[in-house]
């Protein structure tokens, strides 16, 4: 029985093989009802995604439609099936779930000429929660440390070079400072970018940062003076659970309200706008002395072991001055002058042009280096 919807899954067409098209529900169907009947192929999960079709053992069970990236990112998650029902109906709710998501996501694919459809899979109906990952073989907790700890090899063996060169500073310990909006407001572009994927477009869900990798790749199994974060919440709202988390790890976090701020366009503060409202209302909340505080922070610290300078973290790419301070970039300036080494962590997008500024840093030599987040882009997602 051909099922013939009076509308697309999305607003506009994404080409594929032969002509298919995404919004063609009837022709994807059609070729679903034919793998049936078609001889299975080998499906290799450690290369790359290809834009060609493929499919993996089919179970009896109903298939669901994937869109993904040709370097293998999707993003769409589908809830419990029933297996009693009709093969024909669950198809007809799963593809009805994909548009739903499509829309509410907002992926814009349509909008990416290198976006394809480019697998079917099949998934056993007896499963609780049927996922499509970003990889095209699923990783575990386990594999994503392996693939860090080869990825740190490199910074492993500057670090060494350094504590030769720097002794002292590396007998001192490291002081790591987090700036999380920051961080993962860079990392949420990161993983667009890397996707392929519209900068306007929104995750849902959010895809999550492993906070004890990031950790990890900050400390690198030095010896840790103390380890601050700021971070901002809603007014009103229960604190997210990425806070617990940042304690259990050992952080000292300091946590401040958004303040609610009118919309005035060239007006309004230079402060870091995190989201906007749903009322009717132009205000919107931004963070209120989170840069601030944590500045403040890396001035206790160098204050209070300014006999033993060691070596300052920073995971921020933000150099401009806040509100009510001169900024990262002086704080770090002033550390440098005073005998510290500093690391500065960051993604590559949010890099301020200070932080890169070659006269600048060839000022410190060694004494200063930028770790780039972005080669452990998929090592710090959380799985």
């Amino acid at each position: 029985m051909d099922f013939h919807p009076p509308h697309h899954i999305l607003s506009h067409q994404l080409p594929s093989i032969e002509g298919t098209r995404l919004g063609d529900l009837s022709k994807i169907i059609n070729q679903l009802q034919a793998l049936n009947s078609a001889p299975k192929q080998e499906y290799d999960t450690t290369s790359p995604a290809s834009n060609t079709f493929t499919h993996s053992t089919c179970y009896t069970s109903t298939q669901l439609l994937s869109v993904s990236d040709s370097e293998g990112c999707s993003s769409f998650r589908t809830g419990n099936a029933s297996a009693k029902e009709t093969s024909e109906a669950s198809l007809h709710r799963s593809l009805t779930a994909v548009e739903h998501r499509s829309r509410h996501i907002g992926l814009q694919r349509q909008q990416n000429p290198i976006s394809r459809l480019t697998r079917i899979q099949t998934h056993d109906l007896a499963d609780k929660t049927l996922q499509l990952p970003i990889f095209d073989a699923a990783r575990t907790v386990e594999g994503a440390h392996q693939s860090l700890t080869r990825n740190l090899i490199p910074y492993s063996t500057a670090d060494r070079y350094l504590t030769r060169k720097f002794p002292l500073n590396s007998l001192h310990g490291v002081h790591i400072f987090l700036d999380m909006s920051n961080i993962e407001i860079g990392f949420q572009k990161a993983l667009k970018k890397k996707c392929r994927i519209a900068d306007a477009a929104r995750f849902s869900p959010l895809p999550r940062l492993n906070l004890q990798f990031l950790t990890e790749l900050l400390v690198r199994s030095r010896f840790s003076r103390g380890l601050h974060v700021g971070c901002s919440i809603l007014p009103g709202r229960k604190e997210p659970r990425y806070v617990q988390d940042l304690r259990e790890l050992g952080y000292q976090v300091d946590v401040r309200e958004r303040k609610c701020i009118e919309n005035s366009g060239l007006n309004a503060p230079r402060v870091k706008l995190l989201s906007a409202t749903g009322s009717r209302s132009v205000c919107r909340y931004v963070e209120d002395l989170v840069d601030e505080t944590l500045q403040t922070r890396i001035a206790e610290a160098v204050m209070e072991h300014f006999q033993e300078q060691g070596t300052i973290v920073l995971a921020t790419g933000d150099a401009k001055p806040a509100q009510y301070s001169d900024g990262f970039f002086r704080y770090v300036e002033r550390a440098l002058r005073m005998g510290w080494n500093v690391e500065l962590v960051a993604w590559r997008g949010s890099l301020s042009f200070s932080w890169t500024n070659t006269d600048w840093t060839a000022t410190w030599n060694d004494r200063f280096r930028i770790i780039e987040l972005d080669s452990f882009i998929y090592d710090l997602l959380k799985v």
